[in-house]
C-alpha cells in the first residue's frame, strides 16, 4: 500500500540507479573530459596588455602661489569624459596607421583566403550565375579607406578603456594573440592620446 502524495526518494534507491546505469555515468564523465581536452588544447592563449594613465589633480604652482583657483584642475566627471575620447575613432585611426593594422591578418582578415561563410556565400554566387538569374560581377580589391575602417573596428573591439577605483586613473587595455602586438597597440594608444 503507497501512501498518497508524493515519494521522495531515499538513498537506497539513488544507490541503485547509480549501481544500474554506472556504465553511463563513467563514459559520460569520460567523453567529457576529452571534449574538455580537445577544446582547450586546440584554442590559441589570448594576451592582454594594458597601461593606466594618471591624471594630474594637484594645482600648478603658478596657479598656487597666485591665488587664482583652489579647486582641483580635473573634476572626476572630466575623467569618466575622457574613457570616450580615448576609445574614439580619432585616437585609434592613428594608431591602426602608424602601426599599418590595415595589412595585419589579425585584424582586416587573410586577403586572398577564404573562411566558411565566402565559401557558401561563393557557392550561392555561383548557383544563382548557373542558373542565369544573377551576372558574374568581378570582386575588386577593397580600398585603403575601408580596410582603415575595419582595422579600427578591429582594435575596439579588443581595446578596453575603464576607470580605476581612483577616479584620476584610466586603464587602457588591448587583448591580442599576440603579447608584443597586445602591448604595442595599448601603449601606442596611450601615446597617440
Amino acid at each position: 500500500q503507497k501512501p498518497p502524495g508524493r515519494v521522495q526518494p531515499d538513498i537506497a534507491d539513488l544507490v541503485g540507479i547509480a549501481r544500474r546505469g554506472w556504465f553511463f555515468i563513467i563514459a559520460g564523465g569520460i567523453i567529457g573530459l576529452l571534449g574538455a581536452y580537445a577544446v582547450l588544447s586546440n584554442l590559441s592563449p589570448i594576451y592582454k596588455a594594458s597601461s593606466r594613465i594618471a591624471f594630474e589633480r594637484t594645482l600648478s604652482r603658478y596657479l598656487q602661489s597666485n591665488k587664482i583657483t583652489n579647486e582641483p584642475l580635473i573634476e572626476d566627471a572630466d575623467t569618466l569624459g575622457q574613457i570616450y575620447v580615448i576609445s574614439s575613432e580619432s585616437i585609434v585611426l592613428p594608431v591602426v596607421k602608424a602601426l599599418s593594422l590595415t595589412s595585419d591578418p589579425e585584424f582586416v582578415g587573410e586577403q586572398g583566403t577564404e573562411n566558411l561563410g565566402s565559401r557558401i556565400r561563393g557557392l550561392f554566387r555561383a548557383a544563382s550565375h548557373a542558373a542565369g538569374l544573377r551576372e558574374e560581377t568581378p570582386r575588386e580589391a577593397p580600398s585603403k579607406e575601408t580596410l582603415e575602417k575595419i582595422a579600427v573596428d578591429g582594435v575596439l573591439r579588443n581595446l578596453s578603456v575603464t576607470r580605476e577605483d581612483v577616479a584620476s586613473v584610466i586603464n587602457v587595455a588591448f587583448t591580442s594573440k599576440d603579447p608584443v602586438k597586445a602591448s604595442t597597440i595599448a601603449n601606442a594608444v596611450v601615446e597617440t592620446y
